[in-house]
């Protein structure tokens, strides 16, 4: 089995890989990766019930409505991060957990493709899929909200060599 994938795999890149007689070019690799990929860097918030999900519901919004205005959204994270350590150590002062710190930019960026959904709630990936570089939007599903805040899959070129193989089948 894997000799004969092996062989399927280099007859395939013979003909459509770099230098192959039908390369794919660069800008049709790269359409067919924004087509088919969305990258995004991505706040979780835990949904409450009651009353308390109520003003859970309009902290997303908020933090949504801050990422629209320009904030970083790395500055939100930790800033939320930082708000649930307070009130857990505000609760509990014998509590020892360790506090926060600012998380590395891209250290919150997730790719997203339909492979992803074993991992990723439907309605997440089907947002990150649809939603469009700069424009942040919130996304819900049973457990969590979600602040995208999606970027350009192509403005790294290293992201489409990470995935060249995967977008070239």
């Amino acid at each position: 089995y894997l000799e004969n994938s092996f062989k399927q795999q280099r007859i395939f890149s013979a003909y459509y890989g770099q230098g192959g007689e039908r390369e794919v070019t660069t800008d049709e690799m790269q359409t067919a990766l924004a087509e088919f990929y969305a990258k995004a860097d991505v706040m979780v918030i835990q949904k409450q019930s009651g009353e308390e999900g109520e003003t859970i519901k309009a902290q997303a919004d908020g933090y949504l409505n801050r990422v629209k205005a320009g904030e970083d959204i790395y500055d939100l994270i930790f800033e939320q991060e930082k708000a649930a350590y307070d009130e857990a150590i505000k609760e509990d002062p014998e509590l020892e957990l360790e506090e926060p710190v600012r998380p590395e930019n891209d250290s919150r960026m997730v790719i997203f493709n339909e492979s992803n959904r074993g991992q990723y709630s439907s309605a997440l990936i089907d947002a990150a899929l649809a939603s469009t570089p700069g424009e942040p939007i919130l996304v819900e599903d049973t457990t969590f909200y979600y602040i995208l805040n999606p970027r350009d899959i192509n403005e790294d070129p290293n992201t489409l060599l990470a995935y060249y193989d995967n977008v070239l089948q």
